[in-house]
C-alpha cells in the first residue's frame, strides 16, 4: 500500500492477500469494502459505500441521515488511476475499469468498463496474449486459436464454431446481469 491512503473508519475494510493499493487512496467505509485477492487499485482510486438523500430539506446539511451499502471487488480486477466507485457496486472477478471511470453500477466478471457512468467496452478474452512492442506503439491483442484449421479445412467452419463459444460467453455475462440485477 502507497501513502497517502485515507480511510473513514478502516475496520470495515477486508484486504485480501496480493493486492496492490497506489497513492492518493480514499475508501469511505461506512459499510463493508471487500477487496479481493491480486486486485490492483490506481492512483487516486475512491470507493464511497457513504452516501446521502436527494432532497435538500431531508439532507438538512449535517443534521440529516447518511446512508450505505458495501462495495465488493472480486479478484484479480484493475481498477485504473482516477476510478470512482459508488456505493452498493459489486466488481466481477478480473475485471478492468478504465482510468478516470465512475462505477455506478455492478461490473460483470471479466470485462472492460469505462466512462461516466462506466459501461462495458468489452468482455476480457483470457486466453489473448497481449504484445507490447519494443519501442512503443499501440498494443496487439492476439488471440490463440487452438482451432485454427488444419491444412485444407474450411475457414468458415472454424470460425462459426469461434462464434458459438462467444455467444455462449454472452449468454452467461446476461444471465449473471439478471441475477445480479433482480
Amino acid at each position: 500500500m502507497e501513502l497517502p491512503f485515507t480511510a473513514d473508519y478502516g475496520h470495515n475494510i477486508t484486504i485480501s492477500p496480493g493486492v496492490f493499493v497506489n497513492f492518493g487512496c480514499i475508501i469511505l467505509d461506512t459499510c463493508k469494502v471487500t477487496i479481493g485477492a491480486r486486485t490492483l487499485l490506481g492512483p487516486n482510486v475512491s470507493l464511497f459505500t457513504a452516501t446521502h438523500p436527494l432532497s435538500a430539506k431531508t439532507r438538512d446539511g449535517m443534521r440529516g441521515p447518511e446512508y450505505g451499502a458495501p462495495i465488493t471487488i472480486e479478484e484479480d480486477c484493475w481498477l485504473a488511476g482516477n476510478v470512482i466507485v459508488l456505493p452498493g457496486v459489486r466488481i466481477g472477478r478480473g475485471s478492468i475499469v478504465g482510468a478516470g471511470s465512475v462505477v455506478t453500477k455492478d461490473v460483470p466478471p471479466g470485462c472492460l468498463v469505462a466512462g461516466n457512468p462506466a459501461r462495458v467496452v468489452r468482455v476480457i478474452e483470457e486466453d489473448a496474449i497481449e504484445h507490447i512492442p519494443r519501442g512503443g506503439g499501440r498494443r496487439v491483442l492476439e488471440i490463440p486459436r487452438p482451432d485454427a484449421p488444419a491444412a485444407g479445412e474450411d475457414d468458415l467452419k472454424v470460425l462459426m464454431q469461434r462464434l458459438q463459444r462467444l455467444e455462449a460467453e454472452v449468454r452467461e455475462v446476461k444471465e449473471e446481469l439478471k441475477r445480479r440485477i433482480s
